[in-house]
């Protein structure tokens, strides 16, 4: 069961993505990155703020990276931040992505008009994200190395 947040984890709901027919068709005429900004809370085992990086065409992921430096965002068409516990919130489906971003717990940076063609994009990947058979660092029992894994630049 691959640790959320983690390189495998990451790797697992890519699979997922590249596995859909529903995500390869609402992603038809896609072309770019996207990035996600996992912020650090220190009291859930996520000590470092961590930024995954989707590079993809046409409803397929290309290539991923996880890691600890903002660069690995670099020309990203947009971005989704949010604390680490609403990012749980939205893996484990408490969290609709709709809802979280017009309350302001997911905030997006980019230009709205491409991220309105591609939102149900988004709802597919989150709903995605909840199918990942997933443990969570923060639920992790003492010595089990609750660490987040960031790896990547």
């Amino acid at each position: 069961m691959p640790l959320f947040p983690s390189e495998e984890w990451v790797e697992a709901w890519v699979a997922l993505a590249n596995g859909s027919a529903e995500f390869e068709a609402s992603g038809a005429g896609w072309e770019g990155a996207v990035g996600i900004v996992i912020e650090a809370d220190p009291r859930s085992g996520v000590p470092e703020t961590l930024y995954v990086r989707l590079d993809g065409r046409n409803g397929k992921w290309l290539a991923h990276a996880l890691g600890t430096s903002s660069g690995i965002l670099g020309t990203t068409v947009f971005v989704l931040r949010a604390p680490y516990l609403r990012w749980k919130d939205l893996v484990r489906q408490d969290l609709h992505p709709i809802k979280g971003l017009l309350q302001g717990r997911i905030r997006i940076q980019g230009h709205l008009p491409v991220i309105l063609r591609w939102i149900a994009s988004i709802v597919i990947l989150a709903r995605l994200a909840g199918e990942v058979d997933t443990e969570f660092v923060d639920e992790r029992a003492p010595g089990e190395g609750s660490r987040a894994a960031g790896h990547g630049t």
